[in-house]
């Protein structure tokens, strides 16, 4: 992780913490605003591609979460906030809604939060790392 950080040229350290098959990454420095531009694109682009590279070392699957400076639990709390919006929105409407792309950390987060929701369900679609998840009523 190390070198990768250094090779962007950024002001960075990452602490790294191993149990099981979870890997724990947590950058810090002046430059740690900068991962977060874009929603944390550069995060999520490290947490996707760090599994490849040490399963590709190792032949072992891991879990790796990636954050800085918080971003991972605000955007938890956002996206909980918007998928009991949106759950309202389609209660209400009785129609569907599709939420911007999302990554499967994000799905995640939307599919448990809205889980015990007797009045609506969801879905993900798409192909690859980025998809759409809809809200449907029950």
């Amino acid at each position: 992780m190390a070198y990768i950080l250094a090779v962007v040229g950024l002001d960075l350290q990452a602490s790294v913490s191993v149990q099981g098959d979870e890997v724990e990454v947590e950058i810090e420095g002046p430059d740690a605003e900068l991962l977060l531009e874009g929603g944390g694109k550069a995060l999520s682009a490290m947490e996707h591609l760090l599994p490849k590279v040490l399963r590709g070392i190792s032949e072992e699957k891991f879990f790796c979460h990636i954050d800085s400076l918080g971003f991972r639990e605000k955007r938890q709390l956002e996206l909980e906030s918007s998928a009991r919006e949106a759950a309202d929105v389609v209660r209400g409407s009785g129609e569907p809604k599709t939420l911007d792309p999302l990554n499967p950390a994000e799905r995640r987060i939307v599919h448990m939060v809205l889980a015990d929701d007797p009045d609506v369900e969801t879905e993900s679609k798409g192909r690859g790392y980025l998809k759409k998840l809809t809200i449907w009523p029950t």
